[in-house]
């Protein structure tokens, strides 16, 4: 079975609330969705709880995201039912006008192209997108959703060498006679703006210095600045596997590539 068939047949075994939860974190990571606030699930567990939307992003001029997810057997219904929710101001206490976009996450693999349309006329004017089991599964199978993949599916990556940031960090933090790598980055504001020039001039930085100044620390914060750069960023922590086919896989799609080795 493909790696992409594997993610999605877990994907269809999440319950409600955990699906949910790895769909605020799939938003995050693809388009950067901030401030995720979440109503249909129950903080602690993977069940989910009633509410319209299930999560929402307040922007600062006043608007909305709202976002819609659903794993029922009869996702087409449920969709329509979600929208015209969305849209119902007594339920939402958000004027139509304030809604900039619904997202309707789904586990439906075959929406066809008049019910897409039925779908959208329903939103009444209201962008609407819906990302279904096809997207979600040719996405977290790919290198950029591997700790997702991991850490909601338990399907690992390659040799588990390669991380995205976060993947790294959590890889990172498992090793207890480390220092924790999510704490909060201050006072190196000139390092960090030097090693930051370096990699704009020059292909290769290396960064030297004795055991526990903060290497990995600081290149972690170049790595998130070149990545809000819409720099494709990858983390090698080492574990003594030969690292060629998971760089060959990494590295298959066109784009700007920023490689992290951790020595």
């Amino acid at each position: 079975m493909s790696r992409i068939n594997i993610v999605q047949q877990r994907i269809k075994e999440l319950e409600g609330g955990r699906f949910q939860k790895m769909c605020d974190t799939y938003l995050f990571t693809k388009y950067g969705l901030e401030n995720i606030t979440t109503l249909g699930s129950q903080d602690g567990t993977d069940k989910t709880t009633r509410g319209v939307p299930d999560s929402y992003v307040e922007y600062d001029d006043g608007t909305y995201t709202f976002i819609m997810y659903g794993t029922h057997q009869d996702v087409k219904e449920k969709i329509q039912k979600d929208i015209q929710d969305c849209l119902d101001v007594e339920t939402t206490g958000i004027e139509i006008s304030k809604i900039r976009k619904i997202i309707c996450c789904h586990t439906s693999t075959n929406i066809s192209t008049k019910q897409n349309e039925m779908f959208k006329q329903t939103a009444n004017g209201v962008e609407l997108q819906l990302i279904g089991l096809s997207t979600l599964g040719e996405d977290i199978a790919s290198p950029k959703f591997q700790s997702l993949a991991n850490d909601f599916l338990s399907v690992p990556f390659g040799t588990e060498q390669i991380f995205d940031i976060e993947g790294f960090i959590n890889a990172y933090n498992a090793d207890v006679t480390a220092s924790p790598m999510n704490r909060a980055f201050k006072f190196r504001e000139r390092e960090l703006l030097q090693l930051t020039s370096a990699l704009e001039k020059n292909n290769v930085a290396l960064v030297t210095g004795v055991s526990g100044v903060g290497k990995s620390r600081i290149s972690l914060e170049v790595c998130k600045k070149f990545r809000e750069l819409s720099y494709e960023v990858l983390c090698v922590k080492n574990n003594g596997q030969n690292l060629h086919n998971d760089f060959k896989i990494a590295t298959s799609e066109p784009g700007n590539y920023l490689i992290f080795i951790d020595g």
